[in-house]
């Protein structure tokens, strides 16, 4: 069966000297009358997303199924908008929540506790979320990323990725930009974004615009926006 894809938030990897500004994607997949959220990112989108949804025709309870690709504070915090989803997370990602890597800071102490309240379900292996809507275990930036493959009415292969490729530079180095971001254990995010290369046709990044195969390499179309307002 073939899937829609809508990026209603576009990844941003904007940083600062001591910190950084970007925001995750957020992207909405549509398999037949099913709506499934890829991440939701987190306070500082909270606008942009509902902006978006609306600008669709759609509210937070239109919404059927939140996965949730890992549980760093910039892709899951707005959880809390979509009271009627069902909520998909993956074991490893839920054990490893419990117990985080020594310098991952990103997990929210309280994360599981607040999802447990939800109607969460903790899911095992790669199991297809929706017809046409697989489950692919892309580990690297913590040991249980997953990421969903999708096939498009123009007959495409399209991953959207998370933070398995976060930046256009990662894909193209085929290694993080940065190693202190890179939470898994046996190091096998290399692995997971050749892996990924070599069944896309499309990649939607983390932290970027949607990349595409063009011949031997990828490219981007869009530009990563950035509107400030200094009060």
């Amino acid at each position: 069966m073939q899937s829609q894809f809508d990026i209603l938030v576009t990844g941003s990897s904007v940083g600062l000297a001591n910190g950084f500004i970007g925001w995750s994607s957020v992207v909405l997949i549509k398999s037949g009358s099913t709506r499934i959220l890829y991440d939701c990112g987190h306070h500082v989108t909270r606008p942009a997303l509902l902006a978006a949804l609306a600008a669709r025709g759609l509210t937070p309870d239109d919404i059927d199924i939140l996965f949730i690709s890992h549980l760093h504070f910039d892709h899951v915090l707005n959880f809390d908008l979509f009271k009627h989803a069902r909520i998909l997370v993956s074991d490893t990602e839920w054990a490893y929540a419990d117990e985080p890597h020594e310098n991952d800071m990103f997990v929210p102490g309280y994360i599981r506790s607040a999802l447990e309240l939800t109607d969460l379900m903790v899911f095992t292996g790669e199991p297809e979320v929706a017809r046409g809507v697989k489950v692919l275990h892309t580990p690297g930036h913590t040991p249980g990323h997953h990421s969903l493959v999708i096939s498009t009415a123009e007959q495409e292969q399209v991953v959207i990725a998370g933070d398995a490729i976060k930046t256009a530079q990662e894909a193209l180095l085929e290694r993080s930009a940065l190693e202190v971001m890179q939470f898994d254990p046996e190091q096998r995010g290399p692995e997971t974004i050749r892996r990924i290369k070599k069944i896309a046709d499309r990649i939607v990044p983390g932290h970027y615009p949607q990349l595409r195969k063009l011949e031997n390499t990828w490219v981007w179309d869009e530009m990563q926006p950035l509107d400030l307002v200094f009060r």
